[in-house]
């Protein structure tokens, strides 16, 4: 697994101009990058890691409405890594459902996949690729014709597995779907990410598992993250104005709150990450400020009374801004919330108690900040909350 992910990093840069002396066949190349887009997804992941360099190369002739030598073998693997994205019937003797190739055009086959029998891991690499491709003059018109298909049997097929409560897929082939939206909206055309948001809006798990991965890219990538001010606001306000126009996120099991918390964004971590702290530090000295969400902060917060994840929610944001805004701005926030029901909250908020323990101790409130403190810690406490019975000894 190794080597096949090594070759699917290193073979699309054989393309370049830089080693053109070489004179390797690029028949050759095509078949060895249309092998590696039908592999593992983890292969196919890395391939385009590998293709990136490729897509800000120029054309190397006159296409003509053709993909041009450079560029062709990248699009034959692109289309290859959507063949076998179509799931097929039971197999009695694999205990599985085997895959159940696609055959061009692409752009008329995959719409007509249903949702059910979609393979969605396998269109993360195509949908990522093609996005790319929509800077490349050869591949301008095919790309702007297969995109809108790959991204609408994206957002359908993850609609209907996360109503079965099924991922689908793991973290690195979602994110390669989430960067490109993220992507694409900066870009001028965010009618992808409008759409899913809108469709998820009536699905909380798929969601909040969209909205974690768009935080995620943004935690972690510094470039990525000057997006956030044009991104995160229109986010908020799609999924806002689909749920004022009916959609309901209750339908879908327990992932209402998760859904919920999500829309106030925070620096969200890895599991993997050997080092959190510091990537969240990092992250939090040039994340969203709190002025980028206007009135969509007061539409969040009435959707939100009553949860305690956005409780913690606003504990995460606010340690992304000024201890000023903290104890001003943040504190009514969190009061209003929790709206006074502090049985609720108590016990059922981490972040809650560790943000009003570190401003506590690291900021000077002034008077009316600390009544408002005060007044959320004795009301946890009284409600059995144990860490703001500890906190309420700061006062000892």
């Amino acid at each position: 697994m190794a080597a096949i992910r090594s070759a699917a990093r290193a073979v699309p840069s054989l393309l370049l101009a830089l080693f053109d002396h070489l004179g390797i066949d690029p028949g050759r190349i095509e078949e060895t990058l249309t092998v590696l887009a039908t592999r593992s997804e983890a292969v196919r992941t890395t391939l385009v890691t590998g293709c990136a360099p490729m897509w800000e190369a120029p054309c190397d002739e006159a296409h003509d409405g053709l993909p041009c030598r450079r560029h062709k073998a990248l699009w034959a693997a692109t289309q290859a890594g959507i063949s076998d994205c179509r799931l097929g019937p039971w197999n009695v003797e694999t205990q599985r459902r085997q895959p159940l190739l696609l055959s061009p055009p692409y752009t008329a086959t995959l719409s007509a996949v249903p949702p059910a029998d979609m393979l969605v891991s396998r269109l993360a690499m195509p949908i990522a690729c093609t996005a790319a491709a929509r800077g490349i003059a050869c591949l301008a018109s095919q790309s702007a014709a297969l995109l809108p298909v790959l991204m609408d049997s994206h957002r359908t097929a993850t609609d209907h597995w996360m109503t079965q409560g099924y991922g689908g897929y793991h973290d690195a082939e979602r994110e390669l779907v989430a960067r490109a939206l993220i992507t694409l909206a900066a870009q001028g055309s965010p009618e992808h990410l409008t759409a899913h948001l809108t469709t998820f809006a009536a699905n909380a798990n798929a969601l909040q598992q969209l909205l974690r991965d768009l935080t995620i890219l943004f935690t972690y990538d510094a470039q990525l993250r000057t997006l956030l001010p044009a991104v995160w606001p229109l986010a908020l306000k799609t999924v806002l104005d689909a749920l004022d126009a009916g959609a309901c996120l209750h339908g879908n099991g327990h992932w209402s709150d998760y859904a919920i918390a999500a829309l106030l964004p925070a620096p969200q971590v890895r599991t993997a990450d050997p080092n959190p702290d510091d990537s969240l530090n990092r992250a939090r000295r040039d994340w969203l400020g709190p002025h980028a969400l206007d009135e969509l902060a007061d539409r969040w917060i009435v959707l939100a009374r009553g949860e305690p994840k956005a409780a913690d929610a606003v504990a995460q944001f606010a340690r992304t801004t000024s201890y000023t805004w903290q104890c001003t701005t943040g504190l009514t926030w969190l009061e209003r919330i929790i709206e006074g029901r502090y049985d609720a909250f108590a016990n059922h908020c981490w972040y809650v108690t560790y943000w009003l323990t570190e401003l506590r101790e690291t900021a000077t409130l002034e008077t009316s900040a600390l009544s408002q403190w005060r007044r959320v810690v004795d009301g946890l406490a009284a409600a059995g909350d144990r860490r703001a019975v500890d906190l309420q000894r700061i006062d000892e």
